[in-house]
């Protein structure tokens, strides 16, 4: 990792955890889980670091398509801590849109005009004026404490087709292989927090809210490949599946501050995980030289630790198109590194960072029912990956097309999301909201679900 990194990962550990730091030193090229010295006891290798087989002058080769399915679940394993991640994040957005509401106004709208007013309580006469239920009481002007607790569930897909890299022709392979891969995560957890407000800040009279967090989350991981060779290629047709378990505990921090319709949001966060795999390899020898072989199962499992280091900026400004409704345009981006233990390597992981950028707006309204302040807001966003470095040992074998692990499956590709979330306010500083998301595009497929509550005094 770059010194960069390295210094945005000791800030966060510092702020966040004081845990010891931990060298990113880089991992070795070898994935001797799915590349065995022997096969069963066969006179035929794999080659280490290549996860093939063509011996110089004839014999038996094949292609680990296992070692390529973990590597692919490099993706899907980022996606599931980032999706923790936007639940934080999310959660602070909307704690300071509550904040908002209490304390601005649209332009050339009276202040007490800026909600609208419950059902009347009586019908008025002609000569009565139109009495109205109390409204919401005020949030109080001084620092004010919150918590608040949110569940999440989530669901990615990725896939790909390509070509193996040429890198591996000097083995023997003399045409690259047809390569393709599926990738699936289906993840759930939980985040929770507490927080501060301070008003009444700088010059302007801005609102500071700052607070900590922690979380837990869980993933079930899958990835299949299979690859197809030819007579030239000599490797027969072979396949992969792989089945993952990610789970751990998540701490961190956040801070959003706004004053006169303009607010900007800060979220770090870091996850302690524990990753398990279990694979099945179909390794396909094609006979060559009078020596057949044929498919050969491999079945194994492995185990590493990782930490993933998030830091979330966005920046917004509200328009108020109404009394009681507005637009809110804004842009940010994400900045992740996966740290994985030296281990990591023989499952094809390797230490790695994600830079995404994105940008959209916000609209939302508010309207009384029942005597519940009910606040829609609907969220659209188009994002990308502008770099993305690492996550994958670099096995020449694996280089190429393909288009399944690390940069080459999300690198540049621009994707959209949507969100729908409605906010209840009951008014006694009690809150609650559901959220639901899709997101999608260039062979990649995501929804999920929230819901959550909080509590201010």
């Amino acid at each position: 990792m770059g010194g960069t990194a390295f210094r945005l990962r000791s800030l966060w550990l510092g702020v966040v955890a004081p845990v010891a730091l931990v060298g990113l030193g880089a991992p070795a090229q070898a994935q001797g889980i799915f590349c065995p010295i022997s096969v069963q006891g066969l006179p035929t290798t794999l080659q280490s670091g290549f996860c093939t087989n063509i011996p110089a002058g004839g014999g038996t080769g094949a292609f680990s398509n296992a070692a390529l399915a973990s590597q692919a679940l490099s993706d899907v394993t980022q996606a599931s801590s980032q999706q923790s991640t936007d639940t934080a994040v999310q959660a602070v957005s909307a704690r300071r849109r509550t904040e908002q509401v209490q304390q601005e106004t649209p332009p050339s709208v009276p202040r007490e005009r800026k909600l609208p007013p419950r059902e009347p309580s009586r019908m008025p006469t002609k000569t009565e004026p139109l009495i109205y239920k109390a409204p919401i009481a005020p949030v109080p002007y001084g620092p004010q404490w919150g918590v608040w607790a949110e569940g999440f569930g989530e669901y990615d897909r990725l896939t790909g087709d390509g070509l193996s890299s040429t890198a591996i022709v000097p083995l023997g392979l003399n045409t690259p292989m047809n390569l393709s891969f599926t990738t699936k995560a289906t993840t759930g957890g939980f985040v929770a927090g507490a927080d501060r407000t301070f008003r009444n800040l700088g010059p302007g009279g801005g609102t500071l809210i700052t607070g900590i967090l922690t979380g837990y989350l869980w993933s079930n991981l899958s990835s299949s490949t299979t690859s197809s060779g030819s007579a030239a290629a000599q490797i027969g047709p072979g396949s992969g599946t792989l089945s993952g378990h990610l789970s751990g505990p998540s701490v961190g921090a956040y801070a959003t501050y706004f004053l006169n319709g303009f607010s900007t949001d800060l979220t770090l966060k870091v996850d302690f995980l524990h990753l398990n795999e279990t694979f099945t390899d179909a390794l396909a020898f094609n006979p060559v030289g009078g020596n057949p072989v044929g498919t050969i199962v491999n079945a194994g499992t492995g185990s590493t630790n990782l930490i993933n280091y998030g830091i979330v900026w966005n920046v917004q400004q509200k328009i108020f198109l109404s009394n009681v409704s507005w637009i809110e345009p804004t842009a940010g981006l994400k900045y992740y590194i996966a740290d994985y233990d030296s281990d990591a390597a023989a499952l094809g992981l390797a230490d790695g960072h994600v830079l995404r950028l994105q940008a959209g707006a916000r609209l939302g309204t508010q309207f009384f029912w029942n005597n519940v302040l009910v606040t829609p807001v609907l969220t659209g966003l188009v994002y990308g990956d502008a770099i993305v470095s690492g996550l994958a040992v670099t096995d020449a074998a694996f280089l190429g097309t393909a288009g399944g692990v690390a940069s080459a499956a999300t690198e540049g590709k621009v994707r959209g999301q949507g969100i729908g979330a409605v906010k209840f306010d009951y008014g006694n500083g009690l809150s609650s909201f559901v959220q639901a998301d899709v997101r999608g595009g260039s062979d990649y497929f995501g929804y999920g679900g929230r819901a959550g509550v909080r509590y201010v005094w």
